[in-house]
């Protein structure tokens, strides 16, 4: 194995495993779409919670991290939201097994829609769990294409 990133996303699953955690469980918990999540929530306001937990569920498209608060953006075949993980609110062993997730996972994330200063819809992550380990990073944007200048 040549590449590093993918060999550094087995020496992960490798890690998951020996931890006890299935990296593709057999079974996946019944998700609310993104993008219903999306129009349903779409009139709460700047810093406004709503008071409700959704479970959703799909692929890791993008990572923030901050120190002990991480922001992931999920997407699945409806749309894309944004998630907040906190070490406080998930327990700091939880939180950094999160941290060690990489884009293309599939995870499934519960908590409360709200929505943040800058008016982002985010669902604050009180559990979360893995639904499959991606071993091969995605494709560029790009891949595929005879010029990429188009």
């Amino acid at each position: 194995m040549d590449d590093p990133l993918v060999k550094a996303r087995l020496e992960k699953l490798a890690r998951l495993r020996a931890e006890g955690i299935d990296p593709y469980p057999p079974r996946a918990v019944r998700a609310d779409p993104i993008g219903t999540i999306n129009s349903c929530y779409s009139e709460l306001s700047s810093e406004e919670r709503s008071g409700d937990r959704k479970t959703i569920a799909g692929r890791i498209v993008a990572m923030r991290r901050m120190g002990k608060a991480s922001f992931l953006d999920l997407r699945d075949g409806t749309g894309k939201i944004q998630l907040h993980a906190a070490a406080d609110v998930l327990g700091e062993e939880e939180y950094k097994r999160l941290r060690s997730c990489d884009i293309g996972d599939f995870i499934a994330a519960e908590g409360e829609v709200f929505r943040t200063k800058r008016g982002e819809l985010t669902v604050e992550v009180e559990s979360w769990r893995f639904l499959a380990k991606a071993i091969r990073p995605l494709p560029e944007k790009w891949h595929g294409l005879k010029d990429v200048e188009l």
